[in-house]
């Protein structure tokens, strides 16, 4: 159950432009949206479905919109910087259990 949200707001399952405001909301702030980003682009996703004879492709390039049309450098800024952010955010929470078990021995 912890993985799903991440699987679900990566846009793999649903396309992200298609979801409701909060649902972006939330995206934006997932990493995994922005390395589904990364991949896709590398995979080529978005010339695929636009060259696809079928209807899929179409539909598909319709409902990703500009998912894969950001520039790498900007989206690998984008993930250092969320890393950043969460490892400090993770350093300040232990930092503050072991102050407050310290403080419990005493």
């Amino acid at each position: 159950m912890l993985c799903f949200a991440a699987v679900l707001f990566s846009g793999a399952v649903l396309a992200v432009p298609v979801t409701a405001p909060v649902g972006r909301a939330i995206s934006a702030a997932m990493p995994d949206r922005w390395a589904f980003e990364l991949i896709g682009n590398d995979l080529g996703l978005r010339p695929l479905f636009a060259n696809d004879p079928s209807p899929l492709g179409s539909a598909l390039l319709s409902a990703y919109d500009n998912t894969w049309a950001a520039a790498h450098l900007s989206v690998w800024l984008l993930l250092a910087d969320m890393a950043f952010v969460l490892t400090m955010a993770a350093w300040t929470a232990l930092a503050h259990r072991c102050r407050h078990d310290s403080r419990a021995r005493s």
